[in-house]
């Protein structure tokens, strides 16, 4: 199991079904709702894997990656970036699979997918943690989970996004704008998460692959500069905010 062999920052990326719960019911009384999301948990993990082959065609190594945990109709993978090029790869791929996918459910039965894509760092902020009782660990070890604030930031982002977006944290957004994506990440200005540093507005990313985006186009100078004012204005709240991301950079990059 990934998470047993891994410490540092590790990136996590979910998708769900936008509208699934109506769907469901729409649906209940023939079970006809039952044949999107079967493919989904069937398909989507392989357009992913597709997709991250393709991201990392260009490396020395693919990193290690694979699904973390199932919640209801989310799936939730998590990713081993050495470097912060290869957090890069992970997230083009993911954003690339998230739009892939997110068309073939609409074409076969007008459903969206959206993603969410977030890092945490297991040095102290947050924790890996053993649950010998729970089935699905590695043979002869036991299953692991993550805890900690940032876990709980990254699933509170979904809710800005839409149908084949992927709403990106904004320590993610920062690394992929110094790494010159700028026309993949969208800022949509500042909005408040549930639960989330006191109900502080903070700022909030997509990122897109294909289709034309919504939110505003920024360089990584002005976003690191509206980074830093959220965060000096946040005061005694500065601790509860997701750090940057540490990651080096690829040698000769």
């Amino acid at each position: 199991m990934l998470l047993s062999s891994v410490d540092g920052t590790l990136l996590f990326l979910s998708v769900d079904v936008v509208g699934s719960t109506p769907f469901k019911q729409a649906h209940a009384a023939d079970s006809g709702w039952i044949p999107p999301f079967a493919r989904l948990f069937r398909e989507f993990p392989l357009v992913f894997t597709g997709e991250i082959g393709m991201a990392f065609a260009d490396a020395e190594e693919l990193v290690p990656f694979g699904v973390w945990k199932v919640i209801g109709d989310e799936i939730v993978f998590v990713a081993a970036p050495r470097t912060r090029q290869d957090a890069q790869r992970v997230l083009r791929g993911f954003a690339a699979a998230v739009a892939r996918y997110s068309g073939t459910l609409e074409a076969d039965y007008g459903l969206k997918l959206r993603g969410i894509a977030w890092s945490a760092d297991l040095s102290g902020r947050n924790m890996k943690v053993e649950i010998p009782e729970m089935s699905g660990g590695p043979e002869g070890g036991v299953y692991v989970d993550v805890l900690g604030p940032d876990i709980d930031f990254g699933f509170r982002l979904g809710s800005h996004a839409e149908g084949a977006e992927v709403a990106l944290s904004y320590p993610l957004a920062l690394l992929m704008l110094e790494l010159g994506d700028t026309e993949a990440v969208r800022w949509l200005g500042l909005g408040v998460l549930k639960g989330v540093l006191g109900g502080r507005a903070l700022p909030l990313f997509l990122l897109r692959h294909d289709r034309a985006p919504r939110g505003l186009a920024v360089t990584a100078a002005q976003m690191n500069a509206h980074v830093d004012e959220f965060l000096a204005d946040l005061g005694e709240l500065r601790p509860q905010a997701p750090p940057r991301v540490s990651l080096p950079d690829e040698a000769g990059a």
